[in-house]
């Protein structure tokens, strides 16, 4: 969670300006972010945590609104004159001026509109999320209240933040000495990210902290890191050589103990160049529940093993690798009993 996309949005130099997302050829997840206030172009590899910036002072307004990625490198095109500004990152992060836009650039970039349109298509519309944490409560319904906003299972089977109409609190959570947290009797936790994500955990099950052992890069040896993964990790050939052939960063092998993890880690990468970059993962608390706080929508929450509603908030399949159960399991299997502890542990108003 701590890595996780949300909360990218959360280490951005700013929150208002131009992005695009591409993919290197080592499997690098690449962010662009351009800030038209200051012709500031960042570049932020979200692999590896490295960033580097550089001034685009011929950047001006466009008809070609987006910059796209395209076989390693970002693009912008301007027009009056027709101009393509080739953003290079090989060595040093750069800004080269071309005369014209060719056709397979022109192509990229109406396929790249293109599915943006269709992705605006996909996105919940939603006043917002939740921020500004001030008040948390359980209410006599048994209802989580967040700021006036209740967590509820739909009778249509919908998770969702609803407006808690004519709600009385029973149970209130006290505020916490760190930013943006509550809990109830010092034992169950509440986390609100600056991003609108909330995280649920109960901190009477201990031992449950969990790691993850993630390929960031393969190196050069790549056949040796298939056979070494087919061996320690005990899968096939086919399925190891996906796994190093494939996007990165990727989960090798989670709910590991630390020992464990670098234990796996050792054995790895073992006898292979420095280039093979194997990394252990922040521990994450396997209990934990991840619940977007979006307002007025229907809802994707999960814990670190399990997902269920609204697929826009699940990872492609590329990257997932949670068990999808149905709203209503999850609720009882999981929200349930965390609301049910809050009143053994909270105290009544």
């Amino acid at each position: 969670y701590s890595r996780g996309w949300e909360m990218i949005y959360e280490k951005l130099p700013f929150i208002s300006g131009e992005f695009e997302i591409g993919i290197s050829e080592k499997n690098e997840f690449l962010l662009l972010a351009f800030n038209m206030q200051d012709s500031k172009l960042h570049l932020m590899n979200l692999s590896n945590g490295e960033k580097m910036e550089t001034h685009f002072s011929g950047w001006k307004n466009s008809n070609y609104k987006e910059f796209i990625f395209h076989k390693n490198n970002f693009y912008f095109f301007t027009n009056y004159p027709e101009k393509t500004w080739k953003v290079s990152f090989e060595k040093k992060l750069e800004i080269l001026i071309i005369d014209g836009f060719s056709d397979e650039l022109k192509h990229a970039y109406q396929n790249r509109v293109e599915t943006l349109k269709q992705l605006l298509t996909k996105m919940p519309t939603t006043a917002g999320v939740l921020r500004n944490i001030s008040k948390v409560y359980l209410d006599s319904m048994d209802n989580l209240v967040i700021n006036g906003h209740k967590l509820c299972l739909t009778t249509q089977g919908d998770i969702r933040f609803e407006q808690a109409i004519h709600s009385a609190s029973v149970y209130w959570a006290n505020k916490s000495n760190l930013k943006n947290e509550f809990n109830f009797g010092n034992k169950l936790v509440l986390s609100f990210s600056s991003s609108g994500m909330l995280v649920l955990k109960d901190t009477t099950l201990s031992g449950h902290e969990k790691h993850t052992l993630v390929l960031h890069r393969a190196g050069s040896n790549k056949l040796s890191l298939v056979k070494s993964i087919n061996i320690h990790l005990q899968l096939g050939l086919s399925e190891s050589k996906k796994l190093v052939d494939g996007h990165m960063p990727v989960v090798l092998k989670k709910n590991l103990s630390i020992s464990e993890a670098e234990n796996l880690k050792a054995k790895i990468v073992d006898g292979l160049d420095d280039g093979t970059i194997l990394c252990v993962g922040e521990p994450v608390e396997s209990t934990a529940i991840f619940i977007p706080t979006v307002l007025d929508t229907n809802l994707g929450i999960c814990t670190f093993d399990e997902f269920c509603g609204n697929p826009f908030f699940l990872l492609s399949e590329t990257f997932n690798n949670k068990k999808i159960i149905n709203n209503r399991e999850f609720w009882l299997k999981h929200i349930t009993p965390f609301l049910e502890k809050i009143k053994n542990y909270a105290t009544t108003t």
